[in-house]
């Protein structure tokens, strides 16, 4: 456990009087958990699928307590877990794509082109100058 040292300025005539020792590497400021409760709670909610009232319940806390600690630690891995989901859905393309080689590159590749060429063809009169634009670009 950590306790802030409060100090007093000797001086009698000193503006600020007295104030608490400050270590931003314990807890961030304005929250009430450690910088490593807050880690924990992180991980508990992000990588293990824990609720916010487990981990609040676990830690003796209020739900709020921990739901704004994740909020303040856990953006990025909040995008990391939105990664993981997508990760999760296309696992099997992503599997057969490194065990079989394949890739739908060439594809996309063409759709870019196609796009990218009706966005320029806006001022183009007939479907033949189109067709002489696309083949023009690829």
């Amino acid at each position: 456990m950590w306790h802030a040292r409060r100090w007093r300025c000797p001086e009698a005539d000193c503006a600020e009087g007295s104030w608490t020792e400050e270590d931003h590497r314990i807890a961030a400021p304005r929250q009430v958990l450690t910088a490593r409760a807050a880690r924990w709670a992180t991980v508990q909610l992000g990588r293990r699928a824990r609720s916010v009232n487990e981990v609040a319940d676990e830690l003796g806390c209020d739900w709020h307590t921990v739901n704004d600690t994740v909020v303040a630690y856990g953006e990025a891995l909040l995008a990391a877990r939105s990664l993981g989901g997508t990760l999760i859905r296309w696992h099997k393309e992503i599997a057969a794509r490194h065990e079989d080689h394949v890739s739908n590159g060439p594809t996309e590749a063409v759709n870019n082109l196609i796009k990218r060429v009706k966005r320029a063809a806006f001022g183009l009169a007939s479907l033949r100058d189109y067709r002489l634009c696309a083949a023009s670009r690829g």
